[in-house]
């Protein structure tokens, strides 16, 4: 989340001035059949960026504290596509970034943490043949049953093996460990616990090229299910996802309410572009700002592209009618877009043009100026 850029305030004020879909169902109360609200969007349209405001800005915790007390944890999780970690983009980091997040700020759940590790170092135990305290009559194999492990969970508890070494070892714990841990907590929340997901890039999850659909299909449906099932009725959940409309998402959440955030994001466009001109002296090309709004149909990273070629054009001599037959010229797909922000480079730089791009894509960490 933190290589997302932040909001301009000006580009995400619809959310809270307009009415629109997200505002009515983030109040909307624990009896209310849609707990999933799905926000669709072009490639470059600014659905992560509006998914990091949604999380900082305190509004969202308000409503939400006004449509159901409780505990309120909102939890991000951003899938990343890019950069060689592939916990960034898999099934497997999104459980663990829940339990983590949840154990964070909620104290009950680490106490429900401790039992799911109690449990696991009783069947370790008990595999390696070892008798553990009233284990000494348990068979390989056999049940193991609460008594047990609240012996063991007290130990641990004495021996303050609590939270912090669980969450240094959560990387370490497999998928069922995971689910095991996630699915005790949210199974006694208490009536307590409320947790808001904002997933972010449902289409850059991964699970291998070959399984790709395979995988977004299992994914829609867990997340249905955490969502509409009735597994864990002390805990309340609500999600919001945001992703491109491809056909497997559109068919998994038609049913679930949403909406398209470049249909909302017109105005907020044709602001940036004025205060981008403006703020650097251009005001003559005020009049260019409709056509340019039109012409990028909600994709943000459009407009900054275009804005940036506008200005330069005009400080280098271009006329209006020029720059606006050069709008008219431009692609509208944004790949499309990037290839001839490089073509535009001076040939004696293309080298560097083309290299530069490629070290940042396989940097192992983020790089910087120094």
């Amino acid at each position: 989340m933190q290589e997302v850029e932040d909001a301009h305030p000006e580009t995400v004020s619809w959310l809270w001035e307009r009415p629109n879909p997200f505002q009515e169902w983030l109040s909307q109360p624990k009896d209310h059949e849609h707990r999933l609200l799905w926000i669709s969007g072009k490639p470059g349209s600014g659905k992560s960026t509006l998914m990091k405001h949604i999380f900082k800005d305190e509004r969202t915790m308000n409503s939400l504290q006004r449509s159901e007390q409780g505990n309120w944890i909102v939890i991000p999780y951003f899938f990343h596509d890019r950069g060689p970690d592939l916990i960034q983009k898999s099934f497997e980091g999104l459980l663990q970034e829940m339990l983590y997040q949840i154990i964070q700020k909620y104290e009950t759940a680490q106490e429900h943490l401790l039992r799911v590790r109690a449990f696991k170092l009783l069947t370790q135990l008990r595999c390696d043949g070892f008798k553990v305290g009233n284990m000494a009559h348990y068979a390989p194999g056999g049940t193991v049953d609460n008594g047990t492990i609240d012996d063991i969970t007290t130990t641990m508890r004495r021996h303050r093996q609590a939270v912090p070494n669980a969450l240094a070892a959560l990387k370490g714990w497999s998928m069922g460990e995971v689910r095991n841990a996630l699915r005790e907590v949210f199974k006694h929340g208490a009536n307590t616990l409320r947790v808001c997901l904002l997933i972010d890039g449902l289409d850059e999850y991964q699970e291998g090229r070959c399984e790709q659909q395979r995988g977004h299909q299992a994914l829609v449906r867990y997340l249905q299910s955490l969502a509409y099932g009735a597994t864990y009725p002390s805990c309340y959940i609500k999600m919001i996802l945001a992703n491109r409309a491809e056909g497997i998402f559109r068919e998994g959440f038609k049913e679930r309410p949403g909406f398209a955030i470049h249909d909302y994001t017109k105005d907020a466009i044709y602001r940036y572009a004025c205060r981008h001109v403006q703020s650097n002296n251009c005001n003559p090309l005020l009049e260019l700002c409709g056509v340019l709004t039109e012409k990028a149909q909600g994709v943000f990273i459009w407009v900054k592209l275009v804005v940036e070629e506008l200005i330069e054009g005009y400080i280098a001599g271009d006329t209006i009618s020029q720059l606006r037959n050069t709008i008219n010229s431009l692609p509208k797909k944004i790949t499309e877009l990037y290839q001839r922000v490089l073509e535009r480079h001076s040939p004696v730089y293309l080298p560097e043009t083309y290299v530069m791009p490629q070290l940042v894509l396989r940097a192992l960490a983020p790089l910087t100026l120094v």
